[in-house]
């Protein structure tokens, strides 16, 4: 067929009114958009269509869109399948690509939410979280539901740029494992590098938290459930290139009776690598300032058991044996174990707990720090040390070196000074601690206002042994270059002769 110019006039004419057309109704459509109603009609057919799809039971207030480059959400309410909330979201906006939305990727270039509230929780042993179905459903994965019928299809893709929160609250609660924990947030930001959710891989450039506030309680795990067989939620991955919180409060609660409270004004935290699986974590620099920490441990008994009742105060032991040569000193223990050894016998035991993790770091500074350690059964002294009452003010130290193994531990501390019970002033410590078969400590430097020494400590203590029984019985002792005052040793060991 021979096309004329007539014919071909009427063709471009055709496609210029189609375009326009196309054009107009998409104008239409993106001008509708703007109005309330508009909004709250297509918000609610999404919903529909979200349930309809994947089983999530949904729905928002209000939905406005400037196509094709952001998303808003106001009045989000999600639904466990239980028919409790999930997730309320006050506001949620989203800098997306909604083109890359047809072909199941949700690209999003920065995620602002305000006003959240999140609930995550587990009732019974065999059952699984109440968010765990909404993983499923966009993982592909098929589940057989009364008013659903489920396909198998392929997963959805998630790419995250810079998230923004504020005025969060988070609540997770396990009757399985004993765990209730409860965390509000006044502003969160974080560049994100990797999001794979159905994976549990969570990648970050940098984080920064400020006004949080931590709350965890423990009770007893319900019968049936096994610490080997988990929880039912494996732990992510995660990594950041750095991390820094301001205006922390954290406080730890246990059924036992045990306490831990934490308040932080300005933390740093630079890590190589966090490997929860793991239970790896490796350090590049960690820096806080003035930490404040408190720790309430239950009172126990010489077999590990809680007691309950006061306990007559006890003095520190004395040691024998002592050899002093000029400014040279040798100790040597040769006296039954006592409220110091005791103490340190219930520290080794909270320590074999944890030293399955493996912890390194390359240098951790704290400066104008304060930690205090009671349990209830005695009182703080100013005229010794009570390992298991004390206060430590005006701390500061830099760690170095650090590597925590399950056989071993290492690391080179400097520059300590502190205040103990305000009575006992530590000007400056610094040491190299090598610990595994046995404690070599070296490169020993102690100064105080009457005090000036420096040397050596060995000791044959097996750091994997969980306790300190027969501590008598190993070979200990110290080699000493300069003066250390009587005063200092009697705030130590009060009971000393010699």
């Amino acid at each position: 067929m021979k096309l004329t110019g007539k014919k071909i006039r009427f063709f471009l004419k055709l496609v210029l009114k189609i375009s326009a057309g196309l054009l107009i109704l998409l104008f239409t459509v993106v001008f509708a958009l703007r109005f309330p109603s508009v909004q709250t009609f297509l918000a609610g057919r999404i919903a529909d269509a979200i349930h309809n799809r994947t089983g999530i039971n949904i729905s928002v207030e209000r939905l406005l869109v400037r196509f094709p480059v952001s998303l808003e959400l106001k009045g989000v309410y999600l639904e466990d399948e239980s028919g409790d909330t999930l997730l309320y979201a006050g506001r949620i906006r989203a800098d997306i690509n909604m083109l890359a939305l047809a072909g199941k990727k949700v690209e999003v270039r920065r995620l602002f939410l305000d006003n959240i509230n999140v609930d995550v929780s587990r009732d019974y042993p065999g059952d699984e979280f109440n968010y765990q179905y909404i993983v499923r459903a966009f993982s592909g994965e098929e589940k057989d539901t009364t008013h659903v019928v489920q396909e198998n299809t392929s997963p959805w893709s998630i790419d995250v740029g810079t998230v923004l929160m504020s005025s969060t609250r988070f609540r997770y609660y396990d009757h399985v494992s004993g765990m209730d924990l409860s965390a509000r947030t006044g502003f969160f930001s974080a560049s994100v590098k990797l999001f794979e959710p159905e994976e549990s891989l969570f990648h970050f450039g940098k984080i920064s938290l400020s006004g949080a506030h931590l709350r965890v309680h423990t009770d007893k795990p319900s019968a049936g459930h096994s610490a080997e067989a988990g929880n039912g939620m494996s732990l992510p991955g995660l990594d950041a290139g750095s991390v820094s919180l301001e205006d922390i409060d954290i406080s730890f609660t246990s059924y036992d009776g045990s306490r831990f409270d934490l308040r932080l004004a300005d933390m740093l935290l630079e890590p190589e690598s966090i490997d929860l699986q793991n239970r790896i974590v490796e350090l590049k620099r960690l820096a806080l300032e003035s930490p404040v920490i408190s720790v309430v441990n239950p009172p126990v008994d010489k077999t590990g058991e809680i007691i309950a009742g006061a306990e007559e105060e006890k003095l520190l032991p004395g040691m024998a044996n002592i050899d002093r040569g000029g400014n040279n000193t040798e100790v040597s223990t040769g006296t039954e174990p006592g409220l110091l050894t005791e103490g340190l016998e219930e520290l080794r035991v909270e320590v074999s707990k944890i030293i399955d993790w493996k912890v390194f770091a390359d240098l951790i500074e704290v400066g104008g720090a304060a930690f205090a350690v009671s349990d209830g059964n005695s009182r703080l002294s100013n005229s010794y040390f009570n390992p298991r009452n004390f206060s430590f003010t005006d701390t500061g130290f830099r760690l170095s070196g650090l590597k925590v193994v399950p056989d071993s531990t290492h690391f080179r501390l400097s520059n300590m000074s502190l205040n103990i019970n305000r009575t006992f002033r530590l000007d400056n410590f610094s040491v190299d601690v090598s610990a595994g078969s046995e404690i070599q400590i070296d490169n020993f430097r102690i100064k105080t206002p009457t005090s000036d020494a420096e040397g050596s400590v060995y000791a044959g203590l097996n750091l994997s042994n969980p306790g300190l029984s027969g501590f008598e019985d190993h070979p200990f002792s110290v080699f000493l270059k300069g003066e250390i005052s009587r005063s200092d040793i009697a705030f130590f060991l009060p009971d000393i002769t010699g």
